[in-house]
This record gives C-alpha cells, sequence and structure tokens, in this order.
C-alpha cells in the first residue's frame, strides 16, 4: 500500500514542512507520480500540477528507521 504526502503527515502526525525538509535531506524517499499513474522520470525538476508523492510501505520503514537512529545521535531519544 502506498501513501500519498498528505495521508503520509497525517499517518505520521508530522507536518508538510517536515516531510518535506526529510526529503530534502535524503532522509525520506518518495516516488512522483502523475495523474495517468506513471511515474514521473525528472521529480526534482517536473511541475505538472497533476503530479503527487507517493510512498512505500518499505520507504516509510526506512526514513522511520533512519529518523531513530538521528535522534539517538543526537541525544533526543
Amino acid at each position: 500500500m502506498s501513501l500519498t504526502l498528505p495521508e503520509l503527515c497525517s499517518t505520521l502526525r508530522i507536518s508538510r514542512s517536515t516531510a518535506k525538509r526529510a526529503m530534502d535531506d535524503g532522509l525520506l524517499k518518495g516516488t512522483k507520480v502523475h495523474s495517468c499513474g506513471s511515474p514521473c522520470g525528472s521529480p526534482e525538476v517536473c511541475r505538472h500540477g497533476d503530479a503527487h508523492w507517493e510512498f512505500s510501505d518499505e520507504q516509510v520503514q526506512a526514513f522511520l528507521a533512519a529518523s531513530a537512529v538521528r535522534k539517538e545521535s543526537h541525544g533526543d531519544a
């Protein structure tokens, strides 16, 4: 099952800006998908208004694991 960015934020109880920052930092990986269902070939430069981000269960789990490691290394845990 995949989650869209709003669904991911709601599920993890994080803000959209936190999710986008994690994407920019490389902690959260996703797939940009156009409304036709095809993955975007150039998500960094794509400006299609009909595209959205999707996150697989594996991508979400990898993000949660990376976040836990990051918190431990910063003493926030």
